[in-house]
Order: structure tokens, then sequence, then C-alpha cells
């Protein structure tokens, strides 16, 4: 009885003591009906209030290509060389891949200097993870063109592959993207290149047409103005 008595007369105290700041909560928020009642609630039992949230991915924008699945290095290459076009810094892309090996979201995970670049492995896990799939590549790049990994980029491959391992995922593969058509694969330990989209010198191209260079049109006009001396 008299400990039922002292737990009242210490409720009398604790509503007298916060009762002016609990009166300011309640005007705050007195439209949020249900919600306000949970939190008097927990408040009350002294409980903690602990956020239910739900994580998803945003798009902010689509790649396209007309290669549909990633089979070997020169399709990260053909695929996500673009993304690095005239990038005066270094640059680390993350993309999440199908158990086929098609690319389903690419996110720039990572953003550095002209020669560096820190990199977060549980950003890059944050993409696989979110995406809902079984594996995944980097992709960075070398302002300065060179294609050749330096000790850091091998270190950062094998903590990822590791992590990754850990967690159920596969990286699949870590490209360095020298420009648009030369790259190396860190884990094919050599060199990708692109071939030429007009190796015959013709000035057509698959995208449409380009400018002949001046030089071979020279050559050109010279070359048929000879045959028709010949003749």
């Amino acid at each position: 009885m008299k400990i039922q008595q002292c737990m009242t007369a210490a409720e009398e105290d604790g509503r007298g003591k916060f009762g002016k700041v609990e009166t300011a909560v309640a005007d705050k928020h007195s439209g949020e009906g249900k919600e306000w009642e949970l939190y008097k609630l927990a408040k009350t039992n002294r409980r903690k209030a602990i956020c239910v949230v739900r994580a998803r991915q945003e798009r902010t924008g689509i790649l396209y290509s007309d290669r549909r699945l990633i089979k070997n290095p020169e399709d990260v290459l053909a695929i996500f060389g673009r993304l690095f076009d005239r990038a005066g810094v270094e640059q680390l892309f993350a993309v999440s891949l199908t158990k086929r090996g098609e690319p389903v979201a690419v996110q720039l995970v990572a953003l550095g200097g002209v020669d560096s670049c820190m990199v977060s492995v549980a950003e890059i896990m944050k993409l696989t993870l979110l995406s809902n799939c079984p594996s995944f590549l980097l992709a960075h790049n070398h302002p300065s063109g060179s294609v050749e990994p330096s000790r850091e980029d091998r270190a950062i491959t094998e903590r990822v592959e590791r992590a990754a391992e850990i967690m159920g995922l596969q990286l699949m593969d870590h490209l360095i993207i020298g420009d648009l058509r030369n790259g190396y694969s860190i884990k094919y330990r050599q060199e990708v290149h692109l071939p030429e989209a007009d190796p015959a010198g013709t000035g057509e191209t698959e995208a449409g047409i380009r400018e002949t260079d001046s030089r071979q049109e020279t050559g050109g006009n010279r070359k048929a103005c000879r045959e028709k001396k010949g003749a």
C-alpha cells in the first residue's frame, strides 16, 4: 500500500514538472491523431521510439545501350566508357548485375581528384543490395589516360571482393578506363581495346557520318588525278 502511494505521488510530481512541456508539444502535434497518442504512450512508459523506414532507389537518369548483357570487359567499356568522357577527376561507378549479367543500375559511388579517389566499400555494397542483385562490377577512370592499375587500385579491389564474399555477393570485374576505347581489366589482368568505328577510313560510322580528315581527302584527290592521267 505504501509503495502504491509513493508511486502515485511520484507520478503527480512528474506531471507537475513536465506538464507544461507536454502541453506545448500537444498544441504543436494536436492534429497528428494516432501518431501523437503513440508518442504520449511511449513517453509515459519511458520507451524508446524507433522510426520504421523504407530504403529505396531513386532513378536520376537512363543510360541506353545496344548491348543487353555483359559477357566480357569489352562490353563494360562499350557501355559505360562514355560516363567518363571528358572527366577531369577520378570517378568510381558501381554497376549492379543480374545472374545473367544484365546491368540493372549504375551509380556514382566516389568522386575524387585528378589522381586519387576516396572509396567507401559500404556505398558500393548498398547499391547492389538495394538492386536485389547477386553480383556487380566497378569502373573508374584515370584522367591522365593511362590504364596501368596503381597499388591502391588493386588494394581496393581486394577489399571490395572480400566484403562481397562475406555478404554473399560477387564482384565480376574492376575496369580502369583511360578513354572511350582503352581500358584495363584488373580481374583478367589485361588491357581492353575497342576496335575503331571506321577502320577503313571511309568517314562512315555506326552512329552516322563524320568529317573526313583533310589529309586523307587531299591524298585521295591526288590518287584520282594520277589514275585519270594514266588512262
